[in-house]
């Protein structure tokens, strides 16, 4: 459902930037990358022989008609390149996060905006149960 997607995307902080945010964002995305991929304790999401995959999604969704739709696969690829960095290297990721509006202060609206987002994908699954005939007792 698109509004699922937008509302995903305003958590995200998607609302905070633009396409040519993220295409400024690429070379640095790029660096952590690189660096994080030759660490030894770095999620097995982040390999040498993966940034490729990833670069050429992202930029497909940057071309393509939605192209906000690449801030996921940047920022969460970003952040886990980021946890095997020392503290003093992850400025960039930083910066990107607190233009996003994500962490820090903002820490708690986001949650309360998750939680809430969550209600409401509950309510129309139940609503789309109860459509097709079925009792919530029956399914939970």
């Amino acid at each position: 459902r698109p509004e699922f997607a937008r509302g995903i995307l305003g958590l995200l902080g998607g609302t905070e930037i633009n396409s040519s945010t993220l295409t400024e964002w690429l070379p640095a995305w790029e660096n952590f990358f690189n660096i994080a991929s030759e660490a030894s304790r770095v999620d097995i999401r982040i390999h040498n022989a993966r940034q490729a995959y990833y670069k050429s999604a992202i930029v497909e969704m940057l071309e393509g008609e939605t192209p906000l739709n690449a801030l996921y696969p940047l920022l969460l690829t970003w952040t886990l390149s980021a946890q095997s960095l020392p503290e003093n290297q992850i400025i960039a990721w930083e910066s990107a996060c607190q233009l996003l509006k994500i962490g820090g202060e903002h820490f708690e609206s986001r949650l309360k905006g998750l939680d809430h987002y969550l209600d409401t994908i509950e309510e129309m699954l139940e609503k789309m149960v109860i459509s097709q005939g079925f009792e919530m007792a029956e399914i939970v």
